[in-house]
């Protein structure tokens, strides 16, 4: 199986967007877990892989040094915790460009580098093409990691 994006909407008439109790409640969970008091309304899921991506906040690269800041990942695989920063460099008509400039892999994990840059990479791609919409579809997500992150 592969991650796939899922969004909480409790106003759509679409039942598709609207979560069962046990997936708002394992995201109330792994929110509080990274220290957020509100919880997104989305994640990037493998159900079979035991793993989920979480934007916590979005970051972006400005022109003007006090309009930039990193966006806050968390890549929860199993019980382990993966944390990630990043810029938004582009985003634009048909594409989106990620620049990961921190990782932090835990101990347990460390062994797994290249795979969890896999991983993580994949499920950038998967939530940076959620933000298509029907007069700009994203088809291309290209994402960096800095330096010595990958």
């Amino acid at each position: 199986m592969a991650f796939i994006f899922e969004e909480h909407n409790p106003w759509s008439d679409d039942d598709k967007q609207k979560w069962s109790e046990d997936n708002q409640q394992k995201m109330r969970e792994l929110s509080r877990s990274v220290g957020e008091k509100i919880p997104p309304s989305s994640w990037v899921i493998d159900r079979e892989r035991n793993m989920v991506f979480l934007c916590l906040s979005v970051g972006r690269q400005s022109m003007n040094e006090d309009e930039r800041h990193a966006g806050r990942y968390a890549l929860f695989v199993g019980p382990s915790l993966v944390r990630a920063e990043a810029h938004m460099l582009f985003a634009g008509p048909g594409r989106e460009h990620y620049l990961v400039t921190q990782l932090i892999i835990p101990a347990e994990l460390e062994n797994q580098r290249a795979q969890i840059v896999a991983d993580l990479h994949e499920a950038f791609v998967v939530k940076g093409k959620s933000y298509s919409l029907p007069n700009n579809v994203i088809q291309d997500v290209v994402v960096e990691f800095k330096g010595d992150q990958s």
